[in-house]
């Protein structure tokens, strides 16, 4: 009989342990906002944002280079964040916002996301498009 319990005991353990170990689902909103918090923080951790193991994930790790061309930090002593306001969408290959910054820098924005979920959501950037009006949108990646 102890035997069995110390079996059944190890055996939740384990199941909690395998439980843990699975990522808790990440949101398309979510997924932004961190992006948006990267943008505002450390940018050279803006590209954990992006699709796992894709060409641009790869091209910008660790580097801020391409969101500081993209995202332009002040000119002068503006200290107004960056801000990612969603509109409404359905299709995540069509995510569409308005992005504003400092000094006055406001931009369209359309992403293109990917779940790269297993087991539960984890939704990633796959494509940046920015531009002045929607039709005339051009991806950050060259895509």
């Amino acid at each position: 009989m102890n035997r069995l319990a110390a079996v059944l005991f190890l055996a939740a353990i384990a199941a909690v342990s395998l439980i843990s170990c699975v990522m808790a689902p990440i949101t398309i909103e979510q997924r932004i906002e961190r992006f948006e918090a990267a943008l505002n923080g450390d940018r050279t951790a803006a590209y954990m944002n992006l699709v796992s193991g894709s060409a641009e994930y790869e091209a910008n790790t660790g580097k801020a280079d391409l969101w500081d061309i993209h995202f332009p930090l002040s000119a002068g002593s503006d200290t107004t964040p960056f801000a990612i306001v969603l509109d409404a969408y359905t299709d995540p290959l069509d995510v569409r916002a308005t992005i504003t910054g400092p000094d006055a820098w406001t931009k369209r924005a359309r992403f293109v996301m990917e779940n790269s979920g297993s087991i539960s959501e984890d939704w990633r950037i796959k494509d940046i498009q920015l531009g002045d009006s929607d039709p005339a949108l051009t991806s950050i990646f060259g895509l």
